[in-house]
């Protein structure tokens, strides 16, 4: 079995994908530890508390006494689908750039 360079990321980091010239199988999996699971349960809060109230500099760290409240309120807002019918605008900084050494290149942000 062959693990070619960069066979895992950091969490949230941009990946590619590259196939070989054999068969290739790509297996997506995912793992959680509290310090993940906390960070995502934060992030969320902190993005439902930037949409909905204007709030803006608040801590991300995946621990403290802060991640209880947020974790509080992401939990029932992304399972009782409070935020359902808001409009989430993406925006593209990047495209596709294969011989960059990254893969991609910084572009200027747009809406997709």
């Amino acid at each position: 079995m062959h693990y070619g360079p960069g066979s895992t990321w950091q969490l949230n980091g941009p990946h590619r994908i590259e196939n070989l010239d054999c068969l290739n199988i790509s297996v997506t999996t995912e793992h959680w530890t509290d310090e993940i699971r906390n960070s995502y349960a934060v992030n969320y809060a902190n993005g439902v508390l930037r949409r909905k109230f204007g709030m803006t500099g608040m801590n991300a760290s995946p621990s403290g006494l802060h991640v209880y409240p947020k974790a509080a309120l992401a939990l029932p807002w992304k399972k009782l689908n409070l935020g359902k019918g808001e409009r989430f605008v993406r925006k593209v900084d990047f495209r596709v750039d294969p011989a960059s050494p990254a893969g991609m290149m910084d572009i200027p942000a747009h809406a997709k």
